[in-house]
Formats: structure tokens, sequence, C-alpha cells
């Protein structure tokens, strides 16, 4: 697991993601520190100065740090900014300890996380996914019929939710398919799928 980092000039937002955090993690107090890190997992809040100056994160990322931008009130447009960076991650700060617990480890092992209620708005605007389905059968070709269609759904930007009320079954099936979309494709997570039924 990559070293975590915090970094922010909140203390309550610190504490909220202390709280969050059962692995070992090293808190950093100043930019300066901050920008000798390499090889981290680095989270900082959207209004911390090294999250306003996007010069400051490409240096991070150039450095083989992954970047996760934790908002107060999360919007698509700060989600897309992000991402071009690239940023691996962006979400609510107060987001519960469980979910904090699982972006951390989705961003560690290479994901890109994005709060979940912008991430189907973002799929669908951001990666723009070509709603013509007989042009993924190709790419789709491992798959079993009811992943195929659960993979259709995740990249038309239908949340896990949605998809099982769709399809009328739980969302933890989805899940299930999911996972096993992504591991027969070779993919991380919905926004890499998302790209992939794009080219």
């Amino acid at each position: 697991m990559m070293k975590v980092v915090l970094y922010s000039d909140d203390v309550n937002l610190i504490r909220h993601w202390e709280k969050g955090l059962e692995s070992d993690y090293e808190l950093v107090d100043t930019q300066e520190e901050l920008l000798k890190k390499t090889n981290s997992l680095i989270l900082t809040n959207a209004d911390s100065d090294v999250a306003i100056v996007s010069g400051s994160l490409k240096e991070l990322y150039q450095q083989g740090n992954k970047i996760f931008i934790l908002d107060r009130t999360p919007v698509l447009a700060k989600a897309k900014s992000y991402l071009k960076i690239p940023v691996q991650g962006y979400a609510n700060a107060l987001m519960e300890r469980e979910l904090l617990k699982g972006a951390i480890n989705s961003i560690a092992q290479g994901a890109t996380w994005i709060h979940p209620e912008l991430l189907s708005e973002l799929i669908e605007n951001f990666v723009g996914v070509d709603h013509d389905e007989s042009a993924h059968e190709k790419k789709l070709e491992p798959l079993s019929e009811r992943e195929r269609e659960v993979a259709l759904l995740i990249a038309k930007g239908y949340t896990y939710n949605q998809m099982a009320e769709k399809l009328a079954i739980t969302s933890r099936t989805i899940k299930a398919h999911a996972q096993h979309i992504y591991a027969k494709l070779g993919l991380k997570d919905r926004f890499a799928l998302a790209l992939y039924l794009k080219n």
C-alpha cells in the first residue's frame, strides 16, 4: 500500500480524514514539504493552496504521486478539470469513513475514484460514450450476455442502483458483474470501461 499523506489547513477536515484512516499516514504542514513527496497517495482539499495551483498538482503527479482531491461541495466542472491534470480521485471531503477507505484503496490500486453522484454525469458528458451497442460487440465478446448488458449500462452512466432496478437484480449482483467485467477486459474501473467503449 502506498504511503498516505494528508495536507490541508482545515483542521476539521484533517480530523475527519484521520478518523477514517486505519492505515499509516503522514500529516504534512507546508506546501514545500508536500512538494518533496514521491510515490505517495496525497489527500488534500479543493481549497488548499496546492489544489488551487494546477502546476503544483502536475508536479506532484510527475513525482509518482497519486492525488485525491476532497471537496466540501463536489461539482462536475472541477472533476473535469482535475482529471485533465491528472488527479486520480475527486470526492466529497466529508464522505463516510468506509467510503473514504474504499476510495483510498481503489486509487492505490490504480483506479480513478470519482464522487458517486458525479460519476454518471461525468461519464455521459466528459467521456461521451457512443450508445450504438452493435459497435461494441467485438470489444465485449469475452463477456457473458448479462455482463454485456451491465457493461453497456455502466458505460451509459447508470448507477449500480439504477442498473439493479432496470435489470431486476440486486445492487450486490451488479457489483459482482462489474468486477468480472473489469477483470475479463483488463480494466480497473467504470471510468476506464467508458473510455474503452468510446474508442
